[in-house]
């Protein structure tokens, strides 16, 4: 069973991986079964990025012919825990704001509003809009995330930037020029580092 297995990880698109978690398995005669969990990282037509998935899995095979057949197989997705998922979607709003080392003036911090939705980002501060591409490296530490203007005051310029997250609150330091990521999360006189902590807006 696990030969064949080996054999049909080799169907994913280039830049696939999966491996399987078994937590029992057994073979009796001509039939044979296991149950566990299978982790594929997936490379799926349309998306730069492969998508993490974990499945339960239940799988039952029946030997023909010196070869083991799948006859069943029965799998659920399951959802990762809010940690693991990383996602950004929702409208958040700036709680906190440095830039070059000093407070952000409240009557602007307070005009802005950030919404993430598929990779995608529109600020609003006030009547202005700024609207690009999000992404995120949460494997990296700390995470990275690049913004890409695609319309607005940023048209064109991409601003790296490192963030961590935690459910309801999120916090980003941007090199606002365009130069280098930043390290840590704080600004200082002479730079462009703009540091923000965001709260997700709740639900009406």
């Amino acid at each position: 069973m696990l030969a064949t297995y080996t054999r049909d990880a080799g169907l994913f698109e280039p830049g696939s991986e999966t491996h399987f978690e078994i937590l029992h398995m057994a073979a009796d005669g001509g039939v044979g079964y296991w149950v566990g969990f299978q982790h594929a990282s997936a490379k799926m037509s349309g998306n730069a990025e492969p998508i993490p998935m974990k499945l339960r899995v239940t799988e039952v095979f029946r030997r023909e012919a010196g070869e083991w057949k799948l006859v069943h197989r029965h799998a659920d997705m399951l959802a990762a825990p809010a940690k693991d998922r990383d996602s950004l979607d929702g409208t958040w709003l700036p709680v906190t704001a440095e830039l070059s080392g000093r407070t952000f003036p409240d009557e602007v911090r307070k005009a802005i509003q950030l919404v993430i939705e598929g990779g995608r980002y529109t600020v609003t501060t006030g009547n202005q809009v700024d609207q690009g591409t999000v992404k995120t490296n949460p494997s990296a530490t700390p995470k990275e995330i690049d913004i890409t203007g695609t319309s607005g005051p940023n048209q064109g310029r991409t601003i790296p930037a490192i963030y961590d997250w935690d459910g309801d609150r999120l916090r980003v330091c941007y090199d606002l020029s365009g130069e280098s990521r930043p390290t840590e999360f704080k600004t200082a006189e002479g730079t462009l580092l703009f540091l923000v902590t965001y709260e997700r807006k709740k639900s009406q």
